[in-house]
């Protein structure tokens, strides 16, 4: 039998076990879904669709110290199962010294598996629709003498973090459930002859009619064309276009700098530029959990509604995230992006969403750019460089285009991006896309200096 994943048989499951705590405070989530996998390597393939459930308890416990908090995985739903993962929870945090995790994390070394029955179970094959991208991947391979290997995933759940199917309660008596579908396509590209990997290329949609899989594929093999001559490329400043999966990743390193506890703390760039034009005029930056792009929890772990923040609008910085103890400090009101008490980690901002008054997609950006532009698809590591600075470098290479045609190919490269001024230097951008839980555009910026 399937899973009952609808909001009520969930939230009817979390309110039975949040009454039969005995912790000071728990917090209990409930997450599974459903994902069809598609793996083909060259002419073979292989389709399995899989569904999974799992209850995950956190109790905090109040002792000299302070609150101590445990954290227990089950997914056996029976009344004896679910008094097992709460009896578990509880006496880890009783054994606990204090509490070093926030809301949505998991630190393995405070968590225990109770029981996994039937964890993952084999229900059906995948969609036809699956089996069409492949078929075209693979046709399209054999006929101009390349190897297409490739994975592709319909994930309704949390199987690979999407988080789609989640239903969250506590003992402040907040609840909240969403549901999201996410298909993902990764594609890998070699000559028969050759070993060496040709090319990469990845899409990730949150339905299939926003899917153009004709012009995915033609851009991989033509890409797979010219990576094969990949040379290195002169440091410099250079025209740089960003896929929208390595925008998401630059947005991840700026978001703590919009806080009030690393402002008040001087760890933030924003200290000093509140009210100020820190982006284009064209350029807005929202945390709103409650819009459908995004949709995410409406409170945080301190039991405050979560209010939608005009972190950036119209190119001026104005809010800022504010916890419910830092806004004690500040005299201010918090605006419900604290982690799970009694966390000493800052608030963080969540369903971002990024506007910069882009059209079409990513595609569509790149051809209408008449001069030579570089493309970086994806990032493998973001890190600060020192206080206004950050470093990037690539993964999967860099092209060189022109009005959409690919002209040369580069090595990977590292990057020096300014943390303050990188939103100003924008020329173009498409409508945003969901990444994860962010709705971000391609973007191309002028003036990225290549070390």
């Amino acid at each position: 039998m399937s899973f009952d994943f609808s909001e009520e048989a969930l939230r009817t499951l979390l309110h039975w076990t949040i009454e039969r705590s005995s912790s000071d405070q728990v917090e209990v989530s409930i997450s599974g879904g459903r994902r069809s996998v598609l793996v083909f390597q060259d002419q073979d393939a292989q389709d399995q669709t899989e569904e999974a459930l799992w209850l995950r308890v956190r109790a905090l416990k109040e002792s000299r110290q302070g609150f101590c908090s445990g954290v227990a995985i089950t997914s056996d739903f029976s009344e004896s199962g679910i008094h097992a993962v709460l009896a578990r929870a509880e006496a880890i945090a009783r054994s606990q010294q204090n509490v070093t995790t926030t809301l949505g994390v998991v630190d393995p070394a405070e968590t225990e598996v109770v029981a996994f029955n039937n964890e993952r179970r084999s229900i059906a094959s995948g969609s036809a629709r699956t089996a069409e991208v492949a078929a075209q991947a693979i046709i399209r391979g054999m006929h101009h003498g390349f190897v297409a290997n490739g994975v592709i995933e319909v994930t309704e759940g949390d199987f690979a973090d999407k988080q789609g199917i989640v239903a969250f309660g506590n003992s402040l008596g907040r609840f909240a459930y969403y549901r999201r579908t996410n298909i993902s396509i990764s594609l890998a590209i070699q000559k028969r002859t050759d070993q060496q990997l040709s090319a990469i290329g990845s899409i990730s949609r949150s339905h299939w009619g926003e899917l153009d899989t004709e012009s995915f594929l033609s851009y991989v093999f033509e890409k797979a064309q010219f990576t094969r001559q990949s040379t290195p490329l002169a440091p410099g400043s250079y025209l740089i276009g960003f896929e929208s999966a390595a925008i998401a990743l630059l947005i991840q390193q700026i978001l703590p700098a919009f806080t009030a506890t690393t402002i008040a703390e001087n760890r933030s760039w924003l200290r000093t530029r509140r009210h100020v034009q820190i982006a284009a005029p064209q350029v807005s930056l929202r945390a709103d959990p409650g819009d459908p792009r995004v949709r995410m929890r409406d409170f945080d772990g301190e039991g405050w509604p979560t209010a939608p923040l005009h972190l950036i609008r119209n190119g001026i910085h104005e809010e800022i995230a504010i916890a419910r103890r830092a806004a004690l400090r500040r005299d201010e009101t918090p605006n419900g992006y604290g982690p799970l008490l009694p966390s000493n980690a800052p608030e963080t901002p969540w369903g971002i969403i990024l506007d910069v008054e882009g059209q079409g997609n990513c595609r569509a950006l790149m051809s209408r750019i008449g001069i030579p532009t570089l493309w970086v698809s994806e990032l493998s590591q973001v890190f600060p460089f020192d206080s206004e600075m950050l470093s990037a470098r690539t993964k999967g290479g860099v092209l060189e285009l022109e009005n959409g045609i690919i002209q040369r190919s580069f090595h990977d490269i590292t990057l020096r991006l300014p943390i303050w001024r990188l939103l100003s230097q924008l020329i173009d951008a498409s409508e945003p896309e969901l990444v994860g839980n962010m709705a971000v555009p391609a973007i191309i910026f002028y003036d990225v200096e290549v070390c």
